[in-house]
């Protein structure tokens, strides 16, 4: 019985020491087959000395990138990594803001031609950028009138600014108006200046919608009938007048916005919910505004931007789409009347494909004949060393960004040194080893030896114990 004992003690101490043992042997993971990717070598103009490299990324680059970029390395003619960093690039860009001036000493004068007169006067101090229109504020819906804007400069000559503009509101039949007088070019007022608005026809007849008819049977004969249409003479009411002018600012630190291609691939109208939907793809790249082309006139259309994302129903193989942006596109082409609004615009985002939902309610539909996209550009930035080439490798899954020393590269675009800029040659699918994912373990190498250990010790003092007893029975 005592041999016996010590035997199992034996076995027991060697099962734990050999669970020991093997903890480091089972982390270790079969090497995955080798993958694809893309390379292509940047070609850049030689340099004599260390300067920074700039690589404007493609759509083949954002095809073959997840939304974090996260799969791409630069590397050297001896293979090594070289730092590099992303970054939307940046221009000097004007941006223009429109100011309102009210108008000063208004008068009123009525002309023969049933028109109306209004005269004005603006200083140079309340006017010191160039003026380039006249607003009129009212409260009226529905008219139509033509009106021009002449001025005089202090001279007594009148010199005409618009002419024969047409001033409207359908908003029964079309969400359109226009209150706006374009001049001709903008003017520069140097010294207190006088304006006169025409507004031809200042009282409009409208016709009201229904007939009312009276009519007088005996029997089945028609004895009398009287058929009467209101009319409602309308007043051109205005509240006020501005003048506005645009200030330029220029923005050193602007985004820069470039054109991408996208595809226009299905159509589909949506009888029941009285919309259009248009499905458009791209190939990943930041996207951020779409523009629409159609050889129709005269509309308005309310409109949805949205993404498609995956299903959370793994099941479901229907596509799923999540809002990003609602606006509206118009074109108006009349005369005197120019407007023409096909944009929209949404947060960037780097989706495949989009669903555009076209709002038609009872108005036919909108021929859309093509679409392009604007997003913002994205530049690899890199410090290159004389007389060494480099590749960009991207494509395949994602990797862990390597930790390099880029201490260097971040001092170059902190004091914005000047660029060279590289692009990429022709593409060949070059194999690398696929990245090894250890089997991720909640508890350290340590824990299993101290683990081991004791049930080591734990096994011993329970076999001493059943030996003792052993010998003490014998």
């Amino acid at each position: 019985m005592k041999i016996r004992a010590l035997s199992l003690m034996w076995f027991g101490l060697a099962g734990c020491l050999a669970l020991c043992f093997s903890q480091p042997c089972n982390s270790q993971t079969t090497a995955p087959p080798p993958i694809d990717r893309h390379s292509a070598e940047l070609q850049f103009e030689a340099i004599t000395s260390t300067g920074l490299v700039s690589l404007a990324l493609t759509s083949d680059v954002f095809s073959h990138a997840p939304k974090d970029l996260n799969t791409m390395r630069l590397v050297d003619s001896h293979q090594r990594l070289v730092p590099f960093t992303i970054k939307a690039t940046r221009q000097q860009r004007e941006s223009r803001t429109k100011r309102f001036i009210p108008a000063e000493h208004l008068g009123l004068r009525f002309l023969e031609t049933q028109g109306v007169e209004i005269s004005f006067s603006i200083s140079a101090e309340k006017a010191p950028d160039p003026v380039g229109g006249v607003v009129i504020r009212t409260p009226l819906r529905e008219f139509e009138r033509r009106a021009s804007v002449e001025w005089d400069q202090g001279t007594g000559e009148w010199v005409s600014l618009a002419a024969d503009v047409l001033l409207y509101d359908y908003s029964s039949v079309l969400d359109v108006r226009n209150v706006e007088i374009l001049f001709s070019s903008p003017i520069r007022i140097q010294q207190s200046a006088k304006f006169r608005l025409v507004i031809d026809k200042v009282t409009q007849i409208q016709e009201d919608q229904v007939l009312e008819l009276t009519r007088r049977l005996r029997g089945n004969n028609e004895e009398y009938r009287e058929e009467r249409l209101h009319v409602n003479r309308q007043p051109f009411k205005v509240d006020s007048l501005q003048l506005w002018q645009e200030s330029i600012r220029r923005e050193p630190d602007a985004f820069a916005q470039v054109t991408y291609p996208v595809k226009v691939t299905a159509r589909q109208e949506q009888s029941d919910l009285k919309c259009t939907d248009l499905m458009i793809e791209s190939a990943g790249e930041p996207l951020m505004k779409v523009l629409l082309q159609t050889p129709d006139d005269n509309f308005s259309r309310k409109v949805r931007v949205e993404m498609e994302v995956a299903p959370s129903d793994t099941a479901n193989t229907e596509p799923h789409f999540q809002l990003l942006s609602t606006g509206s596109i118009t074109k108006i082409h009349l005369p005197g009347a120019e407007r023409e609004e096909l944009a929209l615009a949404f947060p960037e985002n780097r989706a495949r494909r989009y669903r555009l939902r076209i709002e038609n309610g009872d108005s036919p539909p909108l021929q859309i004949t093509a679409a392009s996209a604007f997003g913002h550009e994205y530049k690899l930035l890199f410090l290159a060393e004389p007389g060494e080439t480099y590749r960009l490798e991207y494509g395949g899954p994602t990797l862990e960004p390597a930790k390099l020393d880029s201490a260097a590269l971040s001092t170059a675009i902190q004091n914005r040194l000047p660029s060279s800029p590289a692009t990429l040659g022709a593409v060949s699918t070059v194999q690398t080893k696929a990245p090894v994912r250890q089997p991720k373990s909640y508890l350290s190498s340590w824990v299993y030896w101290a683990v081991a250990i004791v049930l080591v010790a734990l096994l011993a003092s329970g076999l001493f114990q059943a030996v003792k007893r052993i010998d003490s029975v014998e």
